[in-house]
């Protein structure tokens, strides 16, 4: 007759490599599904700025239809801001859904003025930014 002493069931190191191996899975798969909530969150910041970004160089392209050179270079020598309600103000008062600050800066060189809008924030302790850029040129005097 065999001896089946050995053969009754699972000893305690099996059931702790076990369970080691199983609470390593959980731990690996906690931390991609954090790092994907955060580049998902980050995503979605991103795409809003870029968004607002945008919107900054097409302000600045009315501003240039609605005026003429002259008052339009006057009127946009230095950094502005542009805030929610597509109101120009400072650029450090210019906050878009109170978490990104949106800068627009107007550079001319000869007969064009170059447009960089630039949208700040802050995210995860991290600051980021977008720029959106644009040459104007060809308006009515």
């Amino acid at each position: 007759m065999k001896n089946n002493k050995f053969c009754q069931g699972q000893s305690i190191v099996e059931v702790l490599f076990a369970i080691g191996v199983v609470s390593i899975c959980l731990l690996a798969l906690i931390v991609v599904i954090t790092a994907a909530v955060s580049n998902t969150r980050f995503s979605k910041s991103y795409n809003l700025a870029t968004k607002y970004a945008n919107e900054g160089v097409e302000m600045a392209r009315k501003e240039r239809d609605r005026n003429n050179r002259t008052d339009f270079i006057a009127a946009y020598q230095n950094d502005v801001g542009l805030d929610d309600s597509l109101t120009w103000g400072d650029c450090g008062s210019a906050n878009v859904d109170s978490i990104y600050e949106r800068c627009i800066n107007f550079f001319q060189a000869g007969e064009v003025v170059t447009v960089t809008a630039t949208v700040s924030w802050t995210d995860s302790g991290k600051d980021h930014s977008v720029v959106a850029t644009t040459v104007l040129s060809k308006w009515n005097n």
